[in-house]
Order: structure tokens, then sequence, then C-alpha cells
């Protein structure tokens, strides 16, 4: 694993982000702390096994290393992260775990959860989204997206092509907090 919070003089004074990952019914899945929770991100992709499964994260800045290290240590031992493995279970139990959920998956990368459905990854995650790319993601039209952007439920930003013109994109960042607020309205409707 990748790992970007080494106890290093400078690093030790430097801000210190400690993230939550969240599913989209709101289970944690994961605590952790880094100088740059972006980046950080981007490492799970590439080497958790439940990366599919972020649908919000949380983010808590602390003012040196250390205070977040305590933190992230009372984090996972009061709130029981489902993929932690220091502070809460041994490193086979947390293996068995990820085999388990490999197994569970299906030829298209669906996950089956504990009555049989099939729940779809929604999205995956990059920096940087075009409209298209965002409304693919979500599984809506760019009409949509534009829409959403006008009455500014679906932040943007504007980044110039090659000859200076702005060109609306949407953020990693953006859509995921797009999709939390999908996820709790549809969770508010079926409590209803």
């Amino acid at each position: 694993m990748i790992d970007d919070t080494l106890d290093l003089p400078a690093a030790a004074t430097k801000e210190t982000t400690l993230y939550r990952h969240f599913d989209c019914d709101g289970k944690l899945l994961y605590v952790g702390i880094s100088l740059d929770a972006l980046n950080r991100l981007a490492q799970h992709k590439f080497c958790s096994t439940w990366y599919s499964q972020i649908k919000s994260v949380t983010l808590e800045r602390f003012p040196s290393r250390q205070g977040a290290l305590q933190a992230e240590r009372e984090a996972i031992i009061k709130e029981g992260p489902q993929w932690n493995i220091k502070h809460r279970k041994s490193a086979q139990e947390a293996m068995r775990e990820a085999e388990k959920e490999r197994l569970s998956r299906d030829r298209f990368g669906s996950i089956k959860t504990a009555n049989g459905t099939l729940v779809q990854d929604v999205v995956q995650l990059r920096p940087l989204y075009t409209l298209r790319d965002a409304a693919a993601s979500l599984g809506v039209n760019t009409r949509v997206i534009k829409q959403w952007i006008a009455d500014e439920s679906l932040g943007f930003v504007e980044i110039n092509n090659m000859v200076g013109k702005p060109i609306p994109h949407v953020t990693g960042w953006q859509l995921l907090d797009k999709l939390e607020s999908m996820c709790a309205a549809r969770k508010r409707k079926g409590a209803a």
C-alpha cells in the first residue's frame, strides 16, 4: 500500500487531514490521514478493494500530524470502519473479508448484497469530468447536469480550452457531493 503519511520531521508540523470514506447507505468504510487527501483518494483507487464502494468523503483538518494520528486512532476504535486493519482487527481477518467481497462480485463488477440483489458501481472517481462524463457516471443526460449546475445543486469549475474559451467541468469531489445528496434523497423517499 502506498503511504504518504510517513513520519518525517517536516511532515510532522504540516496541516494533516483526517478523512472518512462512506458508502451510499452512510456506512463507514475507512478512516485515514494524509497531507493530501485528494491524492490519497486516488491511491486508494489502485490499492483498496473497497474503493468502488466509496460514495461520500468527509474531511477534518488538524494543525499537525500528531493531532490527526490521535484522532484517526480514536475514530477507528470508536466508529469501527469496515476496512481499517490498524487498531481494529488482525490482517488475516481483513484479508478474509476482502477475499469474501472479491468472490461476491459478479462478472460485471457489481456487488451482491446480503439479500442477493446487485448494487451497480455508480461512479468511478476521477479528479475532473466533462459534463458528458459526469452525466454518464450518474446515469442521466447532459441536459440534467446543466440544469443541476443552473439551479446550483451541482458545483462546477471552468477550464479554458486551447483557444481560451471557458468549458465547464465537474470535479470528483463535486460529483461525490451530488451522489451523496442523491443517495440521501433516495433514502428519505424510501423511508416515507
